[in-house]
């Protein structure tokens, strides 16, 4: 698994290209992976993901927390927009990449009420299947995220 803990696709990515060499080391000896990412740079691989897909040998995931561009862009200032993120979904799907969606994280009073119209607007651009995962607020995240709250949408905190 590449991403579980730290998007693999980091706006250094574009320059050093280290996930990029790592697919290819993978697809080199048909080594399983799964990625999942919030960034439509993901696309960037598609080639490497066809070649691993020959040997059933990868899975793509693609994070949208919201369709609200505003929203997107005040939760997550360094990740694509919700707009490319349904694009590239729509690029690995046609291109026969197996690709789903995960609503993450699902923030009650800000974006749950949104996990229908994400879920149909992935299913639209060709994601097969579905996760979700909530808010979690451990340690050093909650104060920071009480912050952001206060800052954003007070009335919701």
């Amino acid at each position: 698994m590449m991403s579980g803990i730290t998007d693999c696709y980091q706006p250094i990515e574009r320059k050093l290209q280290l996930t990029r060499g790592c697919l290819q080391v993978l697809a080199e000896f048909r080594n399983p992976v799964s990625l999942i990412t919030k960034n439509a740079l993901i696309t960037r691989d598609i080639d490497v993901f066809q070649e691993l897909a020959k040997y059933d040998c990868v899975s793509t995931c693609l994070s949208v927390t919201t369709l609200n561009e505003e929203l997107g862009r005040k939760l997550e200032p360094r990740t694509s927009a919700p707009r490319a993120r349904l694009k590239a979904i729509e690029k690995l799907a046609k291109a026969g990449i197996p690709v789903a969606v995960n609503v993450a994280p699902v923030i009650p009073g800000l974006t749950d009420h949104e996990m229908p119209a994400i879920l149909k607007a992935a299913h639209e651009a060709g994601a097969s299947s579905a996760g979700f995962t909530p808010v979690r607020l451990p340690s050093t995240v909650q104060p920071v995220f009480v912050e952001w709250l206060e800052q954003h949408f007070p009335e919701r905190k």
